[in-house]
């Protein structure tokens, strides 16, 4: 039988490296250091404040200059800022490809990444004003801005009439079930959509003759958007009959949409009110134990 050699200078044989965690494994563990379960998003991101000025914002910009894959990998920058923040070493171009790789049935034409894409989509965010990148060594600091591209990001502090801190959540299930990979990009800004404005009610209409005017996108890739979102189960149509005497039958049909399970408004402000009650738990904690040290 042949005996192992050990390597030079060793007693053992070195063994080989574990296998690479898998994408799933990955965005698991690193959502996980984000326990509120969503991330927050200005309103900014999907419309602009003054109904005096264009009111398109971020999406409709990225969606019709097709560049989803740099609305995506923002969307995943804001989810992890909160650890990320405090990271004293940037991430390996690796873990961002690993964490945006789709697996499994039902993600053949998804979105693909490779170390090059990254970069060139890290290069896109830069030139449209959305992140800032540093060269530390051989790795890249990746710092967002803020979701208009128009100041430095600060976490939003969710002041109802302040419109540059008022924000809609975005469940992490988004990434755990890779609707990130296989959502079009029309899907993706419809859903960005209506997210932001079912924050505090349970569906929205939307009138194809305003998208345009109103996020940037034209009503035939809404209408796509929502075929696609329906087909997926996250939206569901809402119609509501209003009395109209001048109309041929007396009346008109309005067609809302609601989003369905952790995306639905009801689950939403759920995840929200247990993030504050943990909030406001650890500060008590923190004030007793500030309280016994002073004492001591």
């Amino acid at each position: 039988m042949d005996k192992q050699i050990p390597a030079s200078g060793s007693g053992t044989v070195p063994s080989p490296p574990p296998p690479a965690p898998s994408p799933g494994a990955t965005r698991e563990k690193l959502l996980s250091w984000s326990p509120r379960r969503y991330s927050v998003n200005r309103f900014v991101l999907v419309q602009q404040p003054d109904e005096t000025k264009p009111r398109p914002s971020t999406v409709g910009v990225l969606t019709k200059g097709r560049h989803h894959r740099a609305l995506v990998l923002y969307l995943l920058l804001l989810t992890w800022w909160p650890w990320l923040s405090l990271r004293h070493t940037p991430l390996a171009a690796e873990v961002w490809v690993r964490a945006l790789t789709a697996e499994g049935p039902g993600t053949a034409n998804a979105l693909t990444w490779s170390p090059s894409t990254l970069s060139r989509t890290w290069g896109e965010l830069e030139e449209l004003g959305l992140v800032e990148r540093k060269r530390e060594g051989r790795l890249t600091r990746i710092v967002p801005r803020r979701e208009d591209g128009k100041d430095d990001y600060v976490a939003p502090a969710g002041q109802k009439k302040d419109w540059y801190n008022a924000y809609f959540t975005l469940p992490h299930e988004f990434w755990t079930e890779q609707h990130f990979a296989t959502l079009s990009p029309a899907a993706l800004a419809v859903l960005l959509i209506v997210l932001k404005e079912t924050t505090k009610k349970p569906d929205v209409e939307l009138l194809r003759e305003k998208m345009q005017d109103w996020y940037g996108i034209s009503g035939k890739t809404v209408t796509k958007g929502i075929q696609e979102l329906m087909a997926a189960g996250l939206i569901e149509e809402r119609l509501r009959w209003e009395e109209d005497l001048s109309a041929k039958l007396g009346y008109v049909k309005h067609h809302h949409y609601g989003l369905t399970g952790v995306f639905s408004t009801e689950e939403r402000a759920g995840r929200r009110r247990v993030a504050r009650r943990k909030r406001r738990l650890n500060e008590r904690k923190k004030s007793k134990k500030a309280a016994q040290e002073a004492k001591s």
